[in-house]
């Protein structure tokens, strides 16, 4: 695709979703600014639900991109080298599959080193028996399915009785439950742990993570609500705008063809080090986008 794109004179842009977000851009404008000293660490995790949701056949095919690993890690490895500059040095991970009603991985975990030295580490949990929106004040059992509806789906998963199709169908534009997937992402709303999951942001002098409606910088001047580069909004505008930039306006890419393939660069080693419990030396990585 990158060849493609470079013979042929056009625009390639890699849509990762999460690192286009309001709080990380806001995130990454603090870090570079320097206000607080250098970048010292870089954690995220997410519990979510992302095994009990319904699955087209692709998606359960590992051969094919399925499981959390490849649906998932490349959310949380964008936003980690866009935030860290771009360069990871080695990966070393592990995946977890131990759900009898869903043939794919459903867990991984990662430790990354930048070429700078700077440590980061990664873990996605999508099995859904625990939710990170629990873990704010704010959050609640606030999400897709009820634990009750969780359990319910696990075992209609075990016994096949899932029409999982029309589950499916029922999600996508103009399905039954559109608006209510939809409805998540409205600007204004209060921001839940999803599938990024809870990320915070080590430097020297502050720790930054997410609040309810912007960013907590926690530092030596106490604990202030940072708002939102541009206000807020879905994820899913910045990436919009990225294209509409590109294309109408003529403005550079920043999530670029060779920027996304060191994202799934660091996603493949991920698994691989889970393969072979090695650490993994990668060699496509590309430095972040010097403009937001």
């Amino acid at each position: 695709m990158i060849e493609a794109s470079i013979k042929n004179k056009i625009k390639l842009l890699c849509g990762h979703t999460q690192s286009f977000g309001p709080h990380i851009r806001t995130m990454r404008k603090i870090i570079r600014s320097g206000e607080y000293g250098k970048l010292c660490a870089l954690h995220v995790w997410a519990y979510t639900d992302w095994m009990l949701r319904p699955r087209t056949a692709e998606e359960l095919d590992i051969n094919q991109g399925g499981g959390v690993p490849y649906r998932q890690g490349p959310h949380q490895i964008d936003t980690l080298r866009l935030l860290g500059g771009g360069l990871v040095r080695s990966v070393r991970g592990s995946t977890g599959q131990w759900f009898k009603g869903r043939p794919i991985p459903g867990y991984y975990s990662g430790f990354l080193e930048f070429e700078d030295g700077t440590p980061a580490t990664l873990m996605h949990n999508g099995y859904g028996y625990f939710l990170a929106s629990e873990l704010v004040p704010w959050g609640g059992q606030n999400s897709r399915y009820s634990e009750a509806e969780r359990a319910a789906i696990r075992k209609s998963l075990l016994d096949g009785t899932r029409d999982e199709n029309t589950d499916k169908d029922n999600m996508r534009i103009g399905g039954s439950d559109e608006r209510e997937v939809l409805r998540r992402g409205v600007a204004g709303r209060p921001w839940l742990p999803n599938d990024l999951g809870i990320l915070i942001a080590s430097c020297e002098r502050a720790d930054l993570r997410q609040s309810q409606f912007g960013l907590y910088v926690h530092s030596d001047e106490g604990t202030k609500d940072v708002p939102l580069v541009g206000g807020g909004g879905p994820s899913r505008r910045g990436e919009l705008e990225e294209l509409y930039n590109a294309v109408v306006l003529d403005k550079p890419i920043r999530h670029t063809g060779p920027w996304g393939m060191a994202t799934l660069e660091v996603c493949l080693a991920l698994m691989q080090s889970a393969r072979e419990r090695k650490e993994i030396i990668l060699s496509h990585q590309v430095p972040a986008p010097e403009e937001d």
